[in-house]
């Protein structure tokens, strides 16, 4: 898999994201996924690493994971064991709920919400929300479609053909509805710091954002002393990219280059097929079948000599997913906690997958039987 290029050092041929749909968004200077400033990226990829890679947030994470799966399972046993779910609806909302509290310090209830449109008995939600857990999930899927259609249409398509024109202001319109609110729940939790003498102060991601080069940043160098705090702006956008958990694998020349032998030229936009990749004969056997041991060491079916970035799910280089270590704690904890507790059969083996594909493949739904182990 090995590509020969001319110019050695890749960060030489990364520039700014030119697309002029994702300029108009003003997603090319801002946040971390789409941000092609290379200053502006490595100031806010900083800040958002040293979040979510102490052991306090990791810690705590874990924890708020185990809490709110127990409380998943409470859940489940009241709808009855013979009760069918859909597993690709609660997981959804399982990771909405722990994302969010990871970030905004804020139990979100998702969970809890999506649990009472099921339930002959309601539960009524604890406290106030800030903002009601379905709406806000239709707004960040707006926004992953938002930045999807203005990727790939032209602005003469997006502003001037009926239809799309129509479509396209929806979209917008619906986009500021979620800045308004996220830039709310940042509002409400600089105030809460303002008015707070907690030391220290809690370990989500928000809060790290806001107290970043202040005088409440016990994590702060001497070599930061010239760095300013993050805007409510910039920490909006950031929490956006945490929200959609995006991987970019995409790089643009910044000039004339010969890669596989081939010459672009420059402003062309290459991104990696990982699904391409993962799913290719010449370097997976059975690639289309469900077998986790080719992962396990040891193992009859373990992949052996694979080939450099054969596989590679969390991107790599300088947009390497800074939340690769929080995405594997949820996933075995989950996956142990799942399969420890519980027995788990799909309510019809024969029925097709529902899926679907934006910028990520999305299970619609996947419906199961689960019942509480007895030994």
């Amino acid at each position: 898999m090995a590509i020969t290029t001319t110019v050695g050092n890749r960060s030489q041929r990364v520039s700014n994201f030119e697309n002029e749909g994702l300029v108009e968004l003003g997603l090319t200077t801002q946040g971390i996924i789409c941000n092609g400033n290379m200053k502006s990226w490595q100031f806010n990829r900083k800040f958002l690493t040293h979040s979510i890679m102490s052991p306090n947030f990791l810690k705590d994470f874990v924890q708020e994971t185990q809490s709110l799966f127990n409380e998943m399972g409470n859940y489940w046993s009241n709808l009855g064991t013979d009760f069918q779910i859909d597993l690709a609806q609660w997981m959804y909302r399982f990771t909405t709920d722990t994302m969010l509290k990871s970030t905004t310090g804020k139990p979100f209830y998702s969970v809890l919400s999506y649990y009472n449109t099921l339930a002959p008995t309601k539960i009524k939600v604890p406290g106030l929300m800030t903002i009601e857990p379905e709406e806000f999930l239709a707004l960040i899927t707006n926004w992953l479609t938002m930045v999807m259609y203005f990727l790939f249409f032209s602005n003469l398509i997006r502003h001037y053909i009926p239809g799309f024109r129509q479509f396209t202001q929806k979209l917008l319109a619906k986009n500021e509805q979620l800045d308004e609110k996220v830039l709310t729940i940042i509002e409400e939790r600089r105030k809460d710091i303002e008015s707070s003498s907690e030391t220290p102060l809690q370990n989500d991601i928000l809060t790290s954002l806001l107290i970043a080069n202040t005088s409440r940043d016990t994590n702060s160098s001497s070599n930061d002393e010239a760095l300013k705090p993050l805007t409510n702006n910039e920490i909006r956008q950031i929490m956006l990219d945490v929200f959609i958990a995006g991987i970019d694998t995409v790089f643009q020349l910044s000039r004339e280059d010969v890669i596989g032998g081939l010459k672009f030229k420059p402003g062309t936009m290459f991104c990696a097929n990982q699904q391409g990749i993962h799913r290719s004969t010449q370097y997976w056997k059975d690639p289309e079948k469900f077998i986790p041991e080719r992962f396990v060491k040891g193992s009859e079916f373990e992949a052996k000599n694979l080939e450099k970035n054969a596989y590679n799910p969390f991107g790599g280089g300088l947009r390497l997913c800074p939340g690769r270590h929080v995405a594997m704690a949820e996933l075995k904890v989950l996956i142990v906690l799942l399969f420890g507790k519980y027995d788990v059969q799909l309510a019809n083996p024969k029925s097709p997958l529902k899926y679907s594909l934006v910028a990520l493949n999305q299970c619609n739904e996947l419906k199961v039987l689960i019942r509480p182990k007895t030994n």
